[in-house]
């Protein structure tokens, strides 16, 4: 349990030490910007470029990892919209919305702090490829759900799809992932004056995006169905892991260290991308919100029991 403690205290540590810091206006909104702009530019793009190009990808990629993580998801975002739908009464637009907020994960600014102290450059490699795929796959599916459910009113499906495209081909993390991938496989070396670099800024990652993480949450209130944001974040937390656990161990053998950090994946809090889409669409805003608050303060006591099951190697 201390080497638990270890691992996970620091991380939620941090996210605290920038919610008091948010809660008192040491850190403006324009501070936060400016802090979110360097974590999600140049920060995470530096560590996942120089990670991935330096992981020999040509042998390490796993495609049993993406059927297993990413075969959990699907399944967890068809029962969470049917929960929504058919549980809670939502439009099938708004289920989407729900159903988005009950399997995306906060990948970059909280799973990768904790793999990174956990399972080092080892497990930062699946890692790289489940943070490559995330937005690309759940962002696409989430569109095509509000889509349909809304009839595809508006600019039309098609296009709404190639916008989504279009924004997640731009995402510097997706960038950093595809470039890294393809340094590793061309099999190019790093000069050491620009690996250097790299992971001089790479370093300041995990502090700088807990921190931020904290400082958001500080502005964020719980409003909304109370009854309905714990159902979703407890779906998100507990049943998402559960079944990522089940497609990685019953139906794709995955190596265990791997199985770990997919299961760590699933179970780390709703990503601030779930409010993003919600405030896009004017779609179950406040509920989103909602989880995306309580979802984090829980993950605490599910992380660390996680951490229990798949201990540091």
């Amino acid at each position: 349990m201390f080497e638990t403690l270890r691992i996970v205290f620091p991380i939620f540590a941090v996210i605290g030490i920038g919610f008091w810091f948010g809660r008192r206006k040491m850190i403006g909104e324009s501070g936060v910007q400016g802090i979110v702009n360097f974590v999600f530019f140049l920060a995470i793009p530096c560590l996942l470029f120089r990670t991935l190009s330096q992981a020999h990808m040509g042998e390490t990629f796993d495609l049993r990892l993406v059927g297993a993580y990413y075969g959990g998801a699907l399944v967890q975002f068809v029962l969470v919209w049917m929960v929504s739908r058919h549980v809670f009464g939502n439009e099938g637009d708004t289920s989407g919305m729900a159903a988005m907020a009950g399997t995306f994960s906060n990948t970059v600014l909280v799973t990768l702090p904790l793999v990174q102290r956990a399972y080092g450059e080892a497990g930062m490699v699946p890692l790289m490829i489940l943070i490559m795929l995330h937005s690309g796959i759940l962002f696409t599916v989430t569109t095509l759900a509000i889509g349909f459910g809304q009839g595809a009113k508006g600019d039309g499906l098609g296009k709404t799809l190639r916008d989504v495209g279009r924004s997640v081909l731009r995402n510097p993390v997706v960038l950093a992932c595809i470039s890294g991938m393809l340094w590793s496989v061309g099999g190019l070396t790093m000069p050491a004056v620009i690996d250097d670099t790299l992971a001089f800024i790479a370093r300041a990652t995990s502090p700088v995006a807990l921190l931020a993480v904290g400082v958001t949450l500080s502005s964020q209130k719980l409003t909304g169905d109370l009854r309905e944001i714990f159902v979703v974040t407890s779906l998100k937390l507990l049943l998402l892991p559960l079944l990522v656990w089940l497609a990685a161990t019953q139906v794709f053998d995955l190596r265990p260290d791997w199985v770990a950090v997919a299961v760590i994946t699933a179970a780390s809090p709703a990503g601030a991308n779930v409010y993003v889409f919600a405030n896009r669409y004017g779609l179950y805003i406040q509920r989103a919100t909602g989880v995306v608050l309580v979802s984090t303060v829980l993950s605490l006591v599910t992380l660390i029991l996680l951490f229990q099951v798949f201990p540091k190697p």
